[in-house]
């Protein structure tokens, strides 16, 4: 009986620190973007990052982020049906450009679309999210060709 008693103390102890141990990574365990990329090589200090709202679980956060400031944040609009949200990739006037976020309907087997409701690039001197026309852009289906 003696032994047992012996067992049951380091078990409860390793218990004890498995719990400690599982406790304290999720208080320090920091929360991730959706998804992010950078929309200017020249400039890898910047980003744009899509977070999850914390006040609605299925909407979502899009920032301008240069380094750790963030330097704009906007709340992602409503999408129509059959649209999403393309995430760079977009060309405008022919030039691709990854500083943009586009809400796209795209058709399956078609690699570019010109079906956007709505086309928002991103401005770093003016630290926002600008609405900009959508005539002569297209944005690219990040699902053509799987």
């Amino acid at each position: 009986m003696h032994k047992l008693g012996k067992v049951l103390s380091h078990m409860n102890r390793l218990i004890f620190l498995l719990l400690m141990t599982a406790l304290s990574s999720s208080v320090t365990a920091q929360e991730k973007p959706f998804v992010a990329w950078l929309p200017n090589l020249n400039r890898p200090e910047l980003s744009i990052e899509v977070w999850s709202d914390p006040a609605a679980q299925t909407s979502f956060i899009w920032r301008l982020v240069s380094g750790s400031n963030v330097l704009t944040e906007m709340k992602q609009p409503p999408l129509p049906d059959g649209f999403v949200v393309n995430f760079g990739e977009c060309k405008i006037d022919g030039v691709l450009r990854n500083d943009v976020l586009a809400i796209v309907k795209h058709s399956q087997g078609i690699e570019w679309s010109e079906n956007i409701h709505q086309l928002w690039v991103a401005n770093v001197e003016t630290k926002s999210f600008v609405l900009h026309t959508s005539k002569g852009t297209i944005c690219r289906s990040e699902d053509y060709g799987i």
